[in-house]
């Protein structure tokens, strides 16, 4: 067997209840859900292809005007047109529209037809969350997976070939927390291109770059994610 055959995961269904409202325009040229503790506010930029489906956080106990407690925060994955929600996971990104979180930066990663979408959180130099759902049909759950493992599983493998420090490089998709978009893409058939930089933060090593190409498909009511492709990389951009 290929070895890299044996870095199949599966993702699980998502459950999602949360008590936002209707998405309307806010006083910060923002978007805000239901009105009050609970709300939550749209994360600038994560909008789907659709205009219809959009990543924002809350905290259940607070409005999003007020800093939350950041370990209360959550991500949310939502209709705008009434504030429900398709999926709520354990966030560390906010933004109340006059603070944000410092340091960390929020993607939405959309498939072209807005079925796929993965998301990307990084703080400083390394990715804290990848995480995929696949939105599927009317009336069926969402599917999500825990990308970040998968792939940093498969990477470190790679770098252990070239480094005996593996253990100290963190793990970012190149771009991220950079001003730059991040190196990564998903299309309409599952198939996930990243870049990945590993660096080691605070010391002068140089960066290593490794390309990866992942496939996801859907069966038995799960998402897996099978590697096609991991390797060094001789260039930056």
């Amino acid at each position: 067997m290929h070895p890299l055959r044996l870095l199949w995961l599966v993702g699980t269904y998502t459950c999602a209840q949360a008590e936002t409202g209707p998405c309307k325009p806010d006083q910060f040229n923002g978007l805000t859900c239901g009105e009050g503790p609970g709300a939550a506010r749209v994360i600038a930029g994560t909008i789907s292809p659709s205009k219809k489906i959009a990543f924002a956080w809350r905290e259940p106990g607070k409005a999003p005007t007020e800093e939350p407690n950041i370990y209360q925060v959550e991500s949310v994955l939502l209709w705008l047109h009434d504030g429900t929600a398709l999926a709520i996971s354990p966030g560390d990104y906010w933004d109340t529209g006059t603070v944000r979180a410092n340091r960390y930066d929020f993607h939405a990663i959309w498939s072209p037809n807005g079925r796929l979408v993965i998301e990307l959180t990084d703080f400083r130099w390394s990715t804290e969350t990848l995480r995929l759902y696949s939105l599927g049909g009317q009336g069926r759950p969402v599917l999500s997976l825990d990308l970040k493992p998968i792939m940093e599983q498969a990477v470190r493998k790679q770098l252990r070939k070239s480094v005996k420090n593996e253990a100290s490089y963190a793990f970012e998709i190149q771009g991220d927390n950079s001003g730059e978009p991040p190196r990564l893409t998903i299309d309409n058939t599952g198939l996930i291109k990243a870049r990945i930089e590993m660096q080691v933060p605070k010391e002068e090593n140089p960066e290593i770059y490794v390309d990866v190409v992942f496939q996801i498909r859907e069966r038995d009511g799960a998402i897996e994610a099978r590697p096609l492709s991991v390797r060094k990389s001789n260039q930056k951009n």
